[in-house]
């Protein structure tokens, strides 16, 4: 999971934390950093404007390029294939260095003179994004002609990698783990925005309709929206990039970007997928042979696997008029039992899925459309068709002073409140005040006891500070009863063998028709045994005398005419 200092903060405030600070409470917390790498942008690199670009008298793939550097514009000789009039680009200027050794100077290209390089994202250290150079917008911040770009922070990002278990898919988010640190750094979560729909809107009901043939274990949201222009901020392309999650397609980046932000689990459908014509469509949601929830559209076509993959044909693009957005969410034990064993092809949600991935629908899909929106000309329809299921909540009674004894120090009660509320459970006193009765969240679904309510306490609190205690070891009186009947036994055996008898070791298993035919006691019924060995062994023996016996005749058979054997048990 890689996160990244400037994305944190659209969460928490931690501008008054250092980086190296993060990375000691993340293991602290137990979400194990493994890696972090500065992003820092080389001096004399500013941002520019084009003003002019024209094609290269004497080169098919050359640009000339006349480029306002804010007190200065300057020529510039330009390869890339995407350079155009009114881009705001990165410019960098005669002497820069770049962090490939490359230093910049005046320059003729083909006999026309340039003065400095118009930059690509991998020319700066930069991960690679689209082809050819960076255009920006102000989701960086405002763009000021010939301000360098080490100066906007949204750039020069810190990227943490961390490592997570496989219980806490809660933390799959940038949200999840900001929750995380909010609670040892005492921070406040930031609220998501919500913009409220325009009252001349059109209502989805308009265009979609959505049917649960029965019952379903998942619960769905669905938001239509009809384009115009689609296009994805470039702080959202360049936050995917750090987390090698960059995609082609802006729609399809704006929909990576909300899922990783958020954890809720966001799919997107060319509308046409569920109509034949540019009629009401219909979303059927019932489930398929394998008893795994999918989604069909019209002629009864699959188009997805709830929570594991979607074809290729009905995933939208920027190019659809329509679009149908669904939000979804399954317990991920649900998932884990009906996709294992299974041939079924799966895309990066399985991942999430299966881990458990965040239930409110709807924070989910508000954050992608205020995203959608930053940039993109939209029409989005008003409401929502929902298919949602009761979501199982965990409720756990805790003795404080039995907690107190687990972790081995009485932890103030208002700081463990404190971290509990933080992380997200309800906490409750009703008549005794030592017995706390907490909510779990619906997100965490690692939690199922006291125990487990314990580990999240020490880890906040931290395992170092609290205080090491020495064991401590009561001798007590060893003889007693059970003692008295193993010695009793292993001074039976002594003698035995002393005196030329020698020690056998039978089966516990006995045939049950010698059991009766000898009329010794026979077990219950209820213990009988269900998958016996062979019908010779068909019972557990209720007497050592039949083996002993049976040892007794074969070793008579053998010609031994004096034989002493006895058995314990």
């Amino acid at each position: 999971m890689i996160i990244t200092r400037e994305w944190l903060k659209e969460w928490i405030d931690i501008n008054k934390i250092s980086t190296d600070d993060i990375c000691k409470t993340l293991n602290d917390i137990g979400l194990e950093v493994d890696s972090v790498q500065t992003i820092r942008i080389p001096a004399n690199v500013v941002i520019g404007k084009v003003l002019t670009c024209n094609k290269h008298p004497d080169a098919d793939k050359l640009n000339v390029c006349e480029v306002d550097l804010g007190n200065e514009v300057k020529q510039i000789v330009c390869g890339a294939k995407n350079v155009a009039q009114g881009q705001y680009v990165a410019v960098s200027k005669v002497g820069a260095i770049l962090p490939n050794g490359l230093e910049i100077k005046e320059a003729k290209l083909r006999g026309v003179a340039s003065s400095g390089m118009i930059c690509s994202s991998t020319e700066l250290g930069l991960p690679a994004m689209e082809d050819g150079i960076m255009v920006f917008d102000n989701s960086i911040g405002e763009l000021v002609l010939g301000k360098e770009l080490c100066e906007y922070p949204l750039i020069n990002d810190d990227i943490i990698e961390i490592e997570l278990t496989a219980n806490r898919g809660d933390c799959l988010s940038i949200h999840g783990v900001a929750r995380d640190l909010s609670v040892p750094f005492d921070l406040d979560i930031n609220a998501l925005e919500i913009k409220e729909e325009e009252d001349n809107q059109l209502g989805i009901g308009r265009v979609l309709n959505v049917v649960a043939h029965e019952k379903v274990d998942g619960s769905f949201l669905f938001k239509v929206y009809d384009k115009k222009e689609i296009k994805s901020p470039f702080l959202v392309d360049l936050r995917l990039a750090f987390a090698d999650l960059y995609k082609k397609d802006p729609l399809d980046r704006v929909l990576q970007y909300a899922t990783y932000a958020t954890g809720v689990l966001l799919r997107a459908y060319s509308h046409n997928c569920f109509t034949t014509q540019q009629e009401k469509a219909t979303v059927r949601i019932k489930k398929h042979t394998n008893g795994l929830d999918a989604v069909f559209g019209s002629n009864s076509q699959m188009l997805s696997f709830v929570g594991i993959s979607q074809i290729d044909e009905c995933k939208a693009t920027c190019e659809d008029e329509r679009v149908v957005l669904e939000a979804n969410y399954t317990h991920p034990k649900i998932i884990s039992q009906n996709s294992a064993n299974k041939k079924i092809d799966s895309d990066k949600h399985l991942y999430r899925s299966s881990r458990g991935s965040e239930p409110d629908l709807d924070f989910g899909m508000n954050y992608f459309l205020n995203v959608l929106k930053e940039k993109s000309n939209v029409m989005i329809y008003a409401g929502t068709q929902q298919v949602l299921q009761d979501l199982h909540e965990t409720h756990i009674t805790i003795n404080l002073e039995e907690l107190a004894l687990m972790i081995g120090e009485e932890i103030d009660k208002n700081t463990i409140i404190k971290i509990l509320q933080r992380l997200g459970f309800g906490v409750s006193f009703k008549n005794e005040q030592n017995i706390m009765h907490v909510k779990v969240p619906t997100c965490r679904h690692d939690i199922l006891n006291e125990q487990d309510v314990c580990e999240e306490i020490v880890r906040i609190v931290g395992i170092d500070n609290i205080r090491s205690k020495p064991l401590v070891f009561a001798e007590r009186n060893k003889i007693n009863s059970a003692y008295e009947s193993f010695k009793k036994r292993q001074m039976y055996r002594y003698k035995a063998v002393g005196v030329g008898f020698y020690e056998t070791l039978h089966f516990v298993f006995d045939d049950l028709s010698r059991v009766e035919k000898y009329g010794l006691k026979t077990v219950y019924k209820k213990r009988e045994l269900s998958n016996p060995i062979t019908q010779e062994l068909n019972t557990l023996r209720t007497s050592l005398i039949p083996n002993l016996l049976d040892s007794a005749s074969r070793n008579l058979k053998f010609g031994k005419k004096s034989i002493r054997l006895f058995e314990t048990g």
